[in-house]
């Protein structure tokens, strides 16, 4: 079991650098079935990030006979009465899928040092149970505007985006 662990944790890890400065390490418990909760900002069908994470997490599901629960389209304002709820019924794991919940977790990881926290795109942490998983936004940001400048025909290009938060930015 502390094999899965590993591999599931192994990506998180590698980009994160909250992860790496804690040299601590993080003592997962030892269960038979990993329990993992995945909270979204959007919905599990939205063929983009959210629907990724979702068929992710079902993968590693099948393969590992984890237990998983996922709560989709949850805004930020319910991200503080969710969050606390999810980390009572005392999961491994509990990922939240969105910068927006970084403030939430660096709140809630203190009070469950038995539960492994992650944020995706989040801010880097000290806290041993919270880390926060970053990629190279600009890179692909990069290529968007390399493929975009390659087909416009004004010599013009734009983009759209949700909200502009950190990750979003590097992106642009």
């Amino acid at each position: 079991m502390k094999k899965f662990f590993l591999l599931l944790l192994i990506p998180i890890i590698l980009f994160s650098s909250s992860c790496i400065r804690n040299n601590n390490g993080y003592k997962f418990p030892d269960r038979k079935i990993i329990r993992i909760a995945l909270v979204l900002p959007g919905s599990i069908n939205d063929s983009t990030w959210n629907s990724g994470s979702y068929n992710g997490l079902k993968r590693f599901e099948n393969d590992y006979k984890a237990e998983i629960a996922v709560v989709e389209k949850v805004s930020r304002e319910e991200a503080e009465k969710i969050f606390p709820k999810i980390a009572e019924k005392e999961f491994d794991l509990i990922i939240g899928h969105s910068y927006e919940y970084t403030r939430f977790l660096k709140k809630l990881a203190p009070l469950h040092p038995k539960t492994f926290f992650c944020v995706t795109g989040g801010e880097t942490s000290t806290i041993p149970n919270l880390c926060s998983v970053n990629f190279k936004n600009e890179q692909y940001g990069y290529l968007i505007g390399v493929v975009a400048g390659l087909n416009t025909s004004t010599n013009k290009i734009g983009i759209v985006v949700g909200e502009k938060i950190p990750t979003v930015e590097k992106i642009i």
